[in-house]
């Protein structure tokens, strides 16, 4: 849902579920449980500059269960089971901003928090690995105009 305050700022909000498969099968043959997700989403959006530069501030509480962890009944240490849990809170920025009509200027940046809540190796209370911390990017695009011979 998006609400737009005034013309040049936008507030929204989101919420979703998730599912995707685990990819194996359990120790006694049987397939895995789906991984599945639920995120809540907010953010503000904003256009300045006769649009010239626009970004996006968003945080969300995002997580994930039946993740794959050690299945700790079996005595093969490379059997899973979808019993996990990862909690993720983040805050991110994207900025998009027209330098000249042909060259603009793409960032991002994001801080993450992904904590593991239910293992049965006893990692819970860590840091998913899988995760950074701290992530970003930034880059420059150039639009070439076309050019009519002839003319």
């Amino acid at each position: 849902m998006l609400y737009q305050a005034w013309p040049w700022l936008g507030v929204y909000g989101s919420w979703s579920q998730s599912f995707g498969a685990n990819n194996g099968v359990s120790a006694t043959g049987e397939l895995l449980q789906p991984e599945t997700g639920e995120q809540g989403e907010t953010g503000l959006k904003t256009e300045l500059f006769d649009k010239a530069l626009s970004a996006t501030l968003a945080s969300y509480h995002l997580t994930k269960a039946n993740t794959l962890t050690a299945d700790l009944s079996t005595p093969d240490p490379n059997d899973s089971a979808a019993v996990g849990e990862i909690r993720s809170l983040s805050i991110e920025l994207d900025v998009l901003g027209a330098i000249t009509d042909e060259l603009s200027v793409i960032g991002s940046y994001a801080h993450t928090d992904a904590e593991i809540t239910k293992d049965n190796f006893g990692l819970e209370g860590n840091r998913d690995s899988n995760v950074p911390f701290h992530s970003g990017s930034a880059f420059l695009t150039y639009a070439f105009k076309k050019f009519i011979m002839g003319v």
